[in-house]
């Protein structure tokens, strides 16, 4: 439809395999690179990058997220550090560094959006999911202050499926 769309993904493979499924002129109008969300550094480039590439930026939308590698299996108890640690970087760390690169005044344009994916855990805890809960509870916590933060440049929303 003629949008202009800026992709990252952990993994390069992921980005060629998407790349190869759009048109020529779908293609031509996207610009991708590799990024791990969880470096500050790295998601600050790349939002840079993409800005210089389109010459602005009307939203971000960020859908990175994970429910860890043992969801609905481990008690809190059971979780290992390391665990912990993949899941609340991934969810928490991951949007603190697209927020706080995204709505410095003056990086977006006045009245863009952005869209956190959270999940229906941003509201409620569940049986052997603890970890995740409590990184989705943060994450609609952060979106709710940033929100305020901007006052009203930036409108910063989190849908919940």
């Amino acid at each position: 439809r003629g949008a202009r769309v800026a992709v990252c993904d952990v993994s390069e493979r992921n980005l060629e395999v998407l790349l190869a499924q759009l048109s020529t002129e779908d293609a031509s109008n996207c610009f991708s690179r590799a990024v791990d969300v969880t470096d500050r550094s790295a998601i600050n480039s790349f939002l840079h990058a993409a800005k210089e590439h389109f010459g602005s930026l009307n939203g971000i939308a960020n859908f990175a997220g994970t429910g860890g590698h043992g969801l609905g299996t481990e008690a809190v108890w059971q979780t290992s550090e390391e665990e912990y640690n993949f899941i609340m970087d991934l969810n928490v760390r991951g949007l603190f560094n697209v927020l706080s690169a995204a709505i410095v005044p003056g990086f977006l344009q006045d009245h863009a959006s952005v869209v956190h994916v959270g999940s229906i855990f941003s509201q409620k805890g569940f049986l052997n999911g603890a970890v995740f809960a409590a990184s989705k509870h943060a994450a609609l916590g952060m979106v709710r202050s940033a929100a305020k933060e901007t006052e009203g440049r930036v409108r910063v929303n989190c849908v919940l499926p």
